[in-house]
């Protein structure tokens, strides 16, 4: 094999390889959905990678007093100023010490704080004859190896917090402006 053949054989395989992360896996009735495992409280979760559109370590908040248990600040993410709240207050935990982590919102530019981040998992499940998930919904409980995790519902967070400031459905990249009213 010369060279050239061998150069354009690899890089097949390399774009081959890549298209198999982009694409959604699909075997009959058999689909997967990429998740991100973290940590609340040292509690295990899952978000969906689709519903987050940048991790990142928790960088420096910009805090002022609030009325709301779950707000921690604004923090700056590329030029930008975003809200921060703390995903754990958030699902029912007790407000605990600084979160190394926050995940930017896909629906809203608002940012969600969580202690520690485990890593990239994929889950396979079945459809049903409908087209929706088996087990889909609200406090969805996900099985991934052998053991089960709660599924954080990124909509209905992001839709109570746009309830608890007041805020209208989004329509638009705007920032919206936390009161201290906003609760946890």
């Amino acid at each position: 094999m010369t060279e050239d053949a061998l150069f354009h054989r690899v890089d097949a395989l390399r774009r081959e390889f890549d298209d198999s992360f982009a694409a959604e896996a699909v075997s009959g009735n058999v689909r997967s959905d990429e998740l991100l495992a973290l940590r609340l409280r040292g509690d295990p979760h899952l978000m969906r990678l689709a519903d987050v559109n940048r991790l990142l370590r928790v960088g420096p908040l910009l805090r002022y007093p609030s009325a709301a248990t779950a707000w921690l600040g604004l923090t700056s993410v590329a030029g930008g100023l975003v809200p921060v709240y703390d995903l754990g207050v958030l699902v029912g935990y007790p407000p605990a010490g600084a979160p190394g982590w926050i995940a930017l919102c896909a629906a809203a530019p608002v940012a969600l704080a969580f202690d520690s981040f485990d890593g990239q998992v994929r889950h396979m499940y079945e459809r049903d004859p409908d087209g929706v998930p088996s087990g889909a919904g609200a406090g969805r409980v996900v099985g991934v190896a052998g053991v089960s995790y709660p599924l954080i519902d990124m909509d209905a967070l992001v839709e109570r917090l746009r309830a608890a400031v007041g805020a209208p459905a989004q329509t638009s990249a705007q920032t919206p402006t936390p009161p201290p009213s906003a609760g946890g």
